[in-house]
């Protein structure tokens, strides 16, 4: 139509009702009126806003909470959205707390331009997630608070019940480990070694070494029985060395290599 002029609308947003007014482009006020938080309360605003003009933009206070579903209705008729803040407290001092003075001064807010931002969308996979994480962290908070009741009862409780052992469960402590009270593992059996026979040297029995019994966080080790040396007469000595070297001059290496070496050159 010729005649429309040019409108920008403010909601103040609340639980039960909403409360919507109009101005025009220059911020004069037209109108305002409250509507019920229902589709139809919805709809009829909508209509009401548009019946007094071409309507700009529409600020709504509390996109993220009361006004979250208006925000949306509204964008889905191809509507402009502002999210307005409250006013502060020296502009409410100074005109008055009321909520046709809160829809005046949202659609104020958006004509000025002091309030420019869009609100968030509140739909799809990023909206999925969002509930996702608030009831996650809602069940941690929970959790946690219940863990420190728990504790500041089991504090002012009587002797009896804090001395009594924690039931086997997730949060019971496994108890520690005591040492064995039998005696500690002997080490392993090592096989008997003997010298062989040789120069000075005869069969003996072995003497075996005196252990220590190994604590069970020691290492373990394998003892080698020492040998028990005799003394051994020169005479038995001497004679064990001519038959040595008799046995050795008899053998056919010790002939070969005495013919090698008596052989002119």
């Amino acid at each position: 139509m010729a005649d429309e002029i040019a409108v920008v609308g403010g909601v103040d947003t609340h639980t039960d009702f909403h409360q919507a007014a109009v101005i025009d482009s220059i911020g004069r006020h037209l109108a305002t009126e409250a509507f019920p938080t229902n589709p139809d309360g919805y709809q009829r605003l909508l209509e009401w806003l548009r019946s007094h003009g071409d309507l700009m933009a529409v600020g709504v206070e509390g996109t993220g909470a009361y006004g979250s579903q208006l925000a949306r209705h509204l964008r889905a008729n191809q509507v402009t959205v502002i999210d307005v803040d409250r006013p502060d407290r020296r502009a409410r001092r100074a005109n008055g707390k009321s909520d046709p003075v809160d829809a005046y001064a949202a659609a104020t807010a958006v004509l000025s331009g002091r309030a420019a931002g869009m609100p968030k969308t509140r739909n799809g996979i990023v909206e999925a997630i969002r509930s996702l994480r608030v009831v996650r962290r809602s069940a941690i908070k929970s959790r946690t608070q219940t863990i420190n009741q728990i504790r500041n009862l089991i504090v002012t409780a009587p002797a009896e019940v804090r001395e009594k052992p924690p039931a086997p469960g997730r949060w019971a402590t496994a108890p520690t480990r005591s040492p064995s009270p039998t005696a500690p593992p002997s080490p392993p059996a090592c096989s008997s070694a003997r010298m062989e026979p040789g120069r000075g040297s005869v069969r003996s029995s072995p003497t075996p070494r005196p252990t220590t019994p190994a604590s069970p966080s020691s290492r373990r080790t394998c003892w080698m029985p020492t040998p028990a040396i005799r003394e051994v007469p020169p005479s038995s000595v001497a004679a064990s060395s001519s038959a040595s070297v008799n046995a050795k001059a008899s053998s056919p290496t010790a002939r070969q290599m005495a013919a090698c070496t008596s052989t002119p050159r």
